[in-house]
């Protein structure tokens, strides 16, 4: 993955359509800043903070707790109810309030506030029948290693976000807004401005970094040969190999040509359920 700077486009669609939006509030004004800002186009801005209970405090404004999700699931009955909501848009910041202390303590926080609620959260969405499904905007600050000569990003903590979010996007293309990686020394009206910009005016641009005012977007680039390549990797005979999704089709030709290698020993795992045993060797022959 390669960081290049990308203009916004100027034909770029813009959403006026009044309507709810969640906004999962992080600490340090980026929230309120923003629903300042949707609220003025007309639309229902509804906050929600981490806690450790779930409470509603106002009308737009609840707390629930990251780990559950009955709490997401109340959430969506006591703002929307049985109704088509018209919920325009979802944005999740609590990775923003990660620590980047590095302790194990911390790194298991920021998990359970970016990748353990976002898969709730994801989940509760795709199970909804709205009729209208809502965009999902994942947030991260200095996640991602993006200007020339940086090979590191101070938001370690928040980087496996950006794992699960490619993950979302390929599975759950009906909720998906985009990644977006801000600056953490950019002040928060810059930050706001920038990230009002991209919900409201996406331009098709769904992996996004921010430094200073420079927009950066994702691209796959061929690696350059180094000098020293690295050593081929060597599979051991006597270990066992875990292959996830391996009861697909590219999980049965993977195991396959493990075999082939020197593997002895596999272990497939899947979502999918087995078919009958008699039609196994229908499924290896495929």
């Amino acid at each position: 993955i390669q960081w290049r700077p990308v203009a916004r486009q100027p034909e770029s669609h813009i959403d006026e359509e009044p309507g709810s939006w969640l906004v999962f509030a992080d600490k340090q004004g980026v929230s309120q800043a923003l629903s300042t800002l949707l609220a003025e186009k007309g639309g229902r801005c509804i906050q929600v903070s981490a806690g450790e209970s779930y409470t509603r405090l106002t009308a737009d404004q609840f707390c629930i707790r990251p780990d559950r999700a009955e709490d997401i699931q109340q959430l969506f009955a006591d703002v929307f109810g049985t109704e088509q909501p018209v919920c325009r848009g979802v944005v999740h910041l609590w990775s923003l309030d990660a620590s980047t202390d590095g302790s194990p303590a911390s790194l298991e926080a920021a998990q359970t506030l970016g990748c353990g609620h976002a898969l709730l959260l994801t989940q509760t969405l795709a199970r909804t029948e709205w009729q209208e499904r809502p965009r999902l905007w994942l947030v991260t600050q200095g996640a991602q290693a993006v200007e020339p000569n940086t090979t590191t990003a101070t938001g370690v903590a928040q980087a496996p976000l950006w794992g699960l979010g490619r993950v979302i996007a390929a599975e759950h293309a009906e909720l998906w807004g985009g990644l977006i990686d801000v600056d953490s020394s950019s002040p928060v009206s810059e930050t706001t401005a920038l990230l009002r910009d991209e919900i409201f005016s996406p331009d098709g641009e769904d992996q996004l970094a921010f430094r200073g005012k420079e927009r950066y977007a994702a691209r796959l680039a061929r690696r350059s040969q180094t000098a020293n390549p690295a050593r081929p990797f060597r599979w051991r005979a006597d270990a066992t190999y875990l292959i996830t999704g391996g009861l697909g089709g590219i999980g049965f030709q993977v195991a396959r040509w493990m075999a082939e290698q020197g593997v002895r020993r596999l272990i497939l795992m899947g979502r999918t359920p087995l078919p009958p045993r008699s039609r196994w060797h229908q499924a290896l022959e495929g």
